[in-house]
C-alpha cells in the first residue's frame, strides 16, 4: 500500500519504536539536536503523535524501548538511566540505572526474552572497554550483568525463534578497523561463542550502527553502517538456521 509522512518534527533521531500489544498505541523513543531525550505516544496507531517526556541527557537520548512481562513500558538509553510507564505510556519515571555502578556507559538494546525477563546491552564509554549484558528479573527495576565482554562492543541483540537463543552483533573493542561479527548463545546470554566474521574492514569509524533481525525462514538479517560520512552501509543475510 501507500507510505505517508508522519514524522515527529521535533526529532533528530528515532531509534526505536513498539507497539503496546492489543492497542493503537504506539511509543516511539529518541532524542533530538538539543541532546534531549525524548519519548512520544501514539493511540491511533502512528497517524500523530504527543511528547510524553523531554529529558536532558548529557550525552544523547533514549536508544531502546520494550514492554515487560508484567505489561509495563521500558526505555533507556545514554548514560543507562531507566523509565518506566506503568500506563501505556501516558506518564513516565525514572527507575534507576543500568549498570554495576563503577562505570558509565550506553544501552544499545533492551529486549523481553521468552523466559520474562528484560535483557540489556551496553556499551562501556571507554574505547578499549568492551560492554556488557545484563538481566533484569523484576521488570527492570534492577539489573546485574551476566556476561561482560573486554574484547567486543556489543551492538545488537535478539532472541531467536529458539527460547534462550541469542544472537549478538559485535565490534572489535578499541580500535576503529570496521570489522563487524556474530556471536551466539544458547543459554539465555550466559555464555558466547564467536559465530562468524561478518565484515573484516571498511567501516573505519566508532559510530558503527548495526541491525540484527530473523525472518520467518530462520535466516538472520543483519544491516552495518556509520553515522559519519566514512566507510559504506552493508546488509548480510545468513543461510537458514
Amino acid at each position: 500500500g501507500a507510505w505517508s509522512d508522519v514524522s515527529i518534527a521535533t526529532m533528530t533521531i528515532i531509534s526505536a519504536i513498539i507497539q503496546v500489544s492489543g492497542t493503537g498505541t504506539v511509543i516511539a523513543v529518541g532524542w533530538d539536536s538539543s541532546v534531549t531525550g525524548g519519548i512520544f505516544r501514539s493511540t491511533n496507531n502512528g497517524a500523530g503523535w504527543t511528547r510524553v517526556l523531554a529529558t536532558a541527557m548529557t550525552f544523547g537520548g533514549f536508544t531502546s524501548v520494550a514492554i515487560a512481562s508484567n505489561g509495563d513500558i521500558i526505555a533507556s538509553g545514554y548514560l543507562g538511566y531507566v523509565y518506566k510507564s506503568s500506563d501505556d505510556g501516558v506518564t513516565w519515571s525514572r527507575v534507576g540505572v543500568i549498570g554495576d555502578g563503577t562505570r558509565t556507559a550506553d544501552i544499545k538494546k533492551i529486549i523481553t526474552a521468552s523466559d520474562g525477563n528484560l535483557y540489556a546491552i551496553s556499551r562501556l564509554f571507554a574505547l578499549s572497554g568492551g560492554g556488557d549484558l545484563l538481566r533484569s528479573t523484576d521488570n527492570g527495576l534492577t539489573w546485574q550483568p551476566i556476561y561482560t565482554s573486554k574484547a567486543f562492543w556489543l551492538q545488537n541483540v535478539i532472541e531467536a525463534s529458539t527460547p534462550g537463543l541469542f544472537y549478538a552483533v559485535v565490534l572489535p573493542a578499541g580500535a576503529f578497523s570496521g570489522r563487524v561479527g556474530l556471536i551466539v548463545s544458547t543459554d539465555y546470554g550466559m555464555t558466547w561463542t564467536y559465530l562468524a566474521n561478518l565484515l573484516t574492514t571498511g567501516i573505519a569509524s566508532d559510530n558503527i550502527r548495526a541491525g540484527l533481525f530473523q525472518n520467518t525462514d530462520g535466516r538472520l538479517l543483519i544491516g552495518a553502517g556509520t553515522s559519519t560520512s566514512a566507510g559504506t552501509g552493508y546488509i548480510f543475510r545468513s543461510g537458514v538456521s
